[in-house]
């Protein structure tokens, strides 16, 4: 097995969890658990096998071996956690918990795959401004998932008024004022996007972290917009609510993946 392969099984892997985080967001009630359970199983074996290729082929512990291996054992308490919820009546704090478990996963398993990656050609030097705005952008991004899993269930209507109202009455609601939120910081974290995309065509960096980022702004867009569509034409399927969180965890891989890769010095 060759580093190359380590790369494309960490790659994998972080796809496969995008996958199977949209699915178990479907599954919900659905009778889809078989397939998310199996789906589940095989992140966790691809982990392993990552780890395994990964010591044997004495790849960087710091940046290979342990997130390698912290990502296993985020697979094992996220098994855990669904299994406390399939033997008890789980609530909000489960949500979120299994929100967060599953993108502390896709973190691990993108710094292995860019640790892993064939380093491209050229004088590119490190830029750490560009570095803090990429992390900012994936935190905004993080805050923004965070949010939105604690008002999946708020039935809220219209857009850009809430509930017919600019300025709800916060103090009637908490769940109002976390939807307002979420909304507040999915706006901020869109213009931030925009300008790293223009941040990305003038930096002095390698095209992959320009690209990522284009391609997390798609994402992002494409998710605000099927957010307005659920709002404004009431389409609160199960199928919507889980391809909202999919776009949503894509964009967050993404930008982590141009995050991790401008921390490199590719010369």
């Amino acid at each position: 097995m060759k580093r190359s392969t380590v790369h494309w099984l960490a790659s994998l892997a972080v796809g496969l969890t995008v996958l199977l985080m949209t699915l178990g967001a479907y599954s919900r009630g659905s009778g889809f658990d078989g397939a998310v359970l199996w789906m589940a199983v095989l992140v966790g074996l691809v982990a392993i096998i990552i780890v395994y290729a990964a010591v044997r082929l004495g790849l960087d512990r710091r940046w290979v071996v342990l997130p390698a291996a912290g990502a296993v054992v985020a697979i094992g308490i996220q098994a855990w956690l669904g299994w406390l919820h399939s033997n008890s009546d789980s609530g909000q704090e489960f949500v979120l918990a299994h929100l967060f478990v599953s993108l502390m996963i896709i973190g691990l398993l993108v710094v292995v795959a860019v640790s892993t990656r064939a380093a491209p050609d050229g004088p590119n030097l490190l830029e750490r401004d560009w570095s803090r705005q990429l992390a900012i952008g994936s935190l905004g991004v993080f805050i923004v998932l965070m949010l939105g899993s604690m008002i999946h269930d708020i039935d809220v209507s219209g857009w850009l008024k809430v509930n017919g109202e600019w300025a709800p009455d916060f103090s009637e609601s908490s769940e109002l004022s976390l939807y307002w939120g979420h909304r507040m910081a999915s706006a901020a974290v869109f213009v931030f996007l925009l300008f790293l995309v223009w941040r990305g065509a003038h930096v002095e960096r390698p095209r992959t972290e320009g690209y990522l980022v284009i391609g997390a702004t798609a994402l992002f867009v494409a998710n605000i917009l099927l957010g307005i569509l659920q709002v404004t034409v009431e389409a609160q399927s199960d199928w919507a609510g889980a391809f909202h969180l999919g776009l949503g965890t894509a964009t967050w891989a993404a930008l982590l993946g141009a995050t991790f890769l401008s921390f490199h010095d590719p010369r």
